[in-house]
């Protein structure tokens, strides 16, 4: 029998020349972005950011090529001096291991940091404060005061003028307890939700495809911003 042949990663498969840039988890969760100098198979050269210096490792992903999607990895600093046409840069090796690729499908999810205050309303129309902490095209985090109940719809209100209207009211099928995930604080419960569309909603208005092309162009505004304040440093 023949030996199996082993499909080597290779980032410039990946890489899109016209996107070079390095999305992060920063510190207090938000999101930062620094710009890519030079690529190697499995490792990125890009401007120094005290972020990336100040810990181990980061997680985070790079626009894929032709805007099919991003790769998400974990990336572990290289405390090495380089010389790159005397900028001043670090190097990040990709762990292999790491490395999930995300179609434009599945979306991408933003940091709201500080937490946006929300209105979330039960099928029984009781009410109650909830902290929004990420958005994305397809659902939605949130911290509660309280603990909720999984596979069970609500109506999250959220303070943003993102598709015409404000607060935008969303249908959400909440599906995950991840509280795990965060610190002890003031928050104590965290949940994942969907958005739900025609009779999983419930009574509530449905999802549309017009209101997730409003989040779709809020979030790549949003991505617009951190380009922009990368410029402006």
């Amino acid at each position: 029998m023949g030996t199996k042949e082993t499909v080597k990663f290779d980032l410039k498969d990946y890489y899109d020349a016209e996107n070079p840039f390095y999305y992060f988890t920063g510190q207090g969760n938000k999101q930062a972005i620094v710009r890519i100098r030079r690529i190697g198979v499995s490792d990125l050269i890009v401007d120094t950011h005290v972020e990336i210096k100040m810990r181990e490792t980061t997680q985070g992903f790079i626009i894929i090529k032709n805007n099919q999607g991003i790769l998400n990895f974990t990336a572990r600093f290289v405390p090495e001096k380089l010389v790159d046409n005397k900028l001043d840069v670090l190097k990040l090796q990709i762990d292999p291991k790491s490395i999930k690729s995300v179609n434009r499908r599945e979306y991408y999810r933003i940091k709201i940091n500080p937490p946006i205050e929300c209105r979330l309303i039960d099928e029984a129309g009781l009410q109650g404060s909830v902290f929004l902490n990420d958005l994305s095209a397809g659902g939605v985090g949130f911290g509660s005061p309280v603990p909720l109940k999984c596979n069970k719809v609500y109506q999250i209100s959220v303070p943003l003028d993102i598709a015409k209207t404000n607060p935008l009211k969303l249908p959400i099928l909440v599906l995950h307890d991840i509280t795990n995930r965060f610190p002890k604080g003031e928050i104590t419960f965290f949940y994942g939700a969907s958005f739900v569309a025609g009779q999983t909603a419930k009574g509530f208005e449905p999802f549309t495809e017009d209101t997730r092309a409003g989040i779709i162009r809020y979030v790549n505004q949003y991505l617009i911003e951190l380009r922009r304040k990368l410029k402006d440093l």
